[in-house]
């Protein structure tokens, strides 16, 4: 007779794609998923990709609501931040951060975003100047606008 020893099998490390940098930041993202279904849809669409998505407040002056920006891209990886203007209310935050959801969600999509470089080019091509070192898309414009219908409606308990 053979005896056969179960293995336990070794913990599934899950990797948590969007890591807040604040308790503030944490409550932001809790509070904007709970309300907003498309910033549900954004983050869970994120979890597809090779990509973390690091989210925090900028406490010193902010000319913009909020910005992406690439950090790095180890490997396959790629490290994306977003901030957002502490001087936004609530509802604000919730939508500039929905906003910057889908533009992380574009560098996502495009393997090939991978530097300053790339970021400035691939942009240049799918969305239009704000300035020197600022872009904007049609899709997060929408998207903004859908997290504004969104909190118009009732929220889930």
């Amino acid at each position: 007779s053979v005896l056969a020893l179960a293995e336990t099998p070794a913990p599934v490390v899950a990797v948590t794609r969007m890591r807040p940098l604040s308790n503030v930041a944490q409550s932001i993202v809790e509070e904007a998923v709970r309300r907003s279904p498309t910033v549900a849809s954004l983050i869970q669409e994120l979890a597809q990709y090779n990509v973390i998505v690091y989210v925090d407040l900028r406490l010193k002056d902010m000319s913009e609501r909020g910005a992406t920006s690439i950090l790095a891209a180890p490997g396959d990886w790629r490290m994306l931040r977003i901030v957002l203007s502490d001087r936004l209310d609530p509802l604000a935050r919730i939508q500039t951060l929905g906003h910057e959801l889908h533009h992380a969600l574009e560098i996502a999509r495009d393997g090939r975003v991978r530097d300053e470089a790339s970021f400035r080019e691939y942009f240049g091509r799918i969305g239009f100047s704000m300035g020197a070192r600022s872009y904007e898309t049609d899709g997060a414009l929408a998207v903004e606008r859908q997290i504004r219908a969104d909190l118009g409606r009732r929220t889930r308990p």
